[in-house]
């Protein structure tokens, strides 16, 4: 159950800055703080800050070690951030459809894309406000098998053997936190 939710707060925050934008263009289209909807976006946002904090206590202190991790390959899990940047700035250059159902279903589907692709890990939210590092790493399962996961971090990784020496767990499938 934790590894959904995980998935689906990852998720969220990892869109959340396009939320943002979304307030400041309501803004300078009205020129001043008189639409509601401003502030729903700012509180959305700010809501999104604090979520992750709760499931990561949870996940470090409820979820069982992972034992004997044999990682073969580490890299930094940053690839995507051209897309994400532009889908950040995207409200900012064009026109924010009047209609909330419309802009519902864009972010609906923007969110859709980011859990489908399971591109949540690039999230400025946890890596700006919490300092967290995510990496791609794949691990030897047998001799057989490698398996590729996300890492997510506080430490800056440069080799193998330092992600081997950690204390693991899975939040979700393909995806390991440091404890």
């Amino acid at each position: 159950m934790l590894n959904k939710i995980f998935r689906i707060v990852l998720t969220t925050t990892s869109i959340s800055p396009m939320f943002v934008g979304i307030a400041i263009k309501k803004y300078s289209e009205i020129g001043r703080f008189n639409d509601p909807s401003v502030y729903i976006w700012i509180i959305l946002f700010a809501l999104m800050i604090f979520i992750p904090l709760p499931l990561i206590i949870r996940a470090k202190g409820n979820l069982e070690l992972i034992e004997n991790v044999s990682i073969q390959s580490i890299e930094p899990a940053d690839q995507e951030i051209a897309g994400f940047l532009v889908a950040y700035v995207l409200p900012l250059i064009t026109d924010i459809p009047k209609d909330n159902l419309i802009l519902a279903f864009t972010l609906i589907f923007v969110w859709i894309a980011v859990i489908i692709t399971h591109s949540y890990h690039f999230n400025p939210i946890l890596s700006i406000v919490y300092r967290y590092r995510f990496y791609k790493v794949d691990e030897v399962i047998n001799e057989n098998c490698v398996r590729r996961s996300i890492l997510i971090t506080k430490k800056d990784l440069l080799d193998c053997e330092e992600v081997e020496k950690m204390s693991l767990v899975e939040i979700s499938e393909n995806m390991l936190l440091e404890v």
